[in-house]
């Protein structure tokens, strides 16, 4: 992802785009804290049009950068019940946008990520 200056900053509640009011040509980065409910082994899945990428304490959990069609990767990373730092940065160019995240424990359904678990 390109380095960029931020022309705003603020608190949201959602990873929802349409609360960027953009159909293309921006990017945001969502920073915070991730609640695990107990300790295990987490996989994420993140779907994205254009390009996304997940870290969380620091560490790059999935990689799905890069101008494409909508496009999913997932990838798995051991956490501890309790606080995680989160990070995901999503941009769009033209055309289509779309960006769901999901998790779970592996062999369960997944859910999305949402305001119950994260925080800032």
């Amino acid at each position: 992802m390109l380095a960029a200056q931020p022309k705003t900053a603020g608190a949201t509640n959602s990873l929802g785009l349409a609360q960027f009011n953009r159909q293309e040509d921006y990017g945001v980065v969502w920073e915070g804290f991730i609640k695990v409910p107990a300790d295990g082994l987490y996989q994420f899945a993140l779907e994205s049009d254009d390009g996304s990428v997940l870290l969380i304490d620091g560490d790059t959990v999935i990689d799905n950068d890069g101008p494409h069609e909508m496009a999913k990767q997932e990838g798995l990373i051991a956490l501890r019940q309790g606080f995680h730092r989160f990070r995901l940065a999503f941009f769009q160019r033209g055309g289509a946008t779309g960006l769901r995240l999901n998790w779970g424990l592996p062999g369960q359904p997944m859910r999305g990520v949402d305001r119950s678990i994260l925080f800032r």
